[in-house]
């Protein structure tokens, strides 16, 4: 018998208006009876002014991936956490999880722990994002002890 119910629910809060790859990788390596359950955000642009002009929809989609009764509650996109930096953003995820009562994190704080895990301190990028993101990417693992020694890019924009 297969399983007819989710055990377990990954709320997902995407940059975007829609989703397209997100849940397609998803389902390619979750097990059975995992859902992403997936909401969006308007993001404009790479830069800092663009992230905190979504902030107030960011806790709209954290409210709402909490009333939806998700296991756990992540935002994606590496620019966004990157643009917000370190500091900040770990500020958000703890006031996110104290007021949804949920774990919460980011795809880069992901990133962070499974460095770590491994014992890895120095990397290199290749990347799609500009240049800002790059260095406000470099900034935010730095704070997390992991250092970029190289980073190479091809650039695209958000349309």
């Amino acid at each position: 018998m297969g399983i007819i119910s989710p055990w377990y629910q990954l709320g997902y809060v995407i940059p975007h208006l829609y989703t397209d790859l997100d849940a397609y990788q998803f389902y390619k390596v979750a097990p059975e009876g995992m859902v992403l359950v997936t909401t969006g955000l308007n993001l404009r642009g790479y830069n800092l002014a663009a992230v905190e002009e979504n902030l107030p929809t960011l806790w709209d989609r954290f409210d709402l991936l909490a009333e939806k009764k998700v296991d756990r509650i992540s935002l994606s996109g590496v620019p966004v956490a990157s643009a917000l930096g370190r500091p900040k953003m770990l500020a958000i995820l703890a006031e996110a999880q104290a007021r949804t009562g949920l774990p919460c994190d980011t795809d880069l704080e992901a990133h962070i722990a499974t460095l770590q895990h491994f014992g890895m301190t120095r990397i290199a990028l290749a990347t799609r994002w500009p240049e800002s993101v790059n260095v406000a990417l470099t900034s935010y693992l730095a704070a997390g002890g992991i250092e970029v020694i190289a980073c190479s890019s091809h650039a695209r924009s958000l349309a």
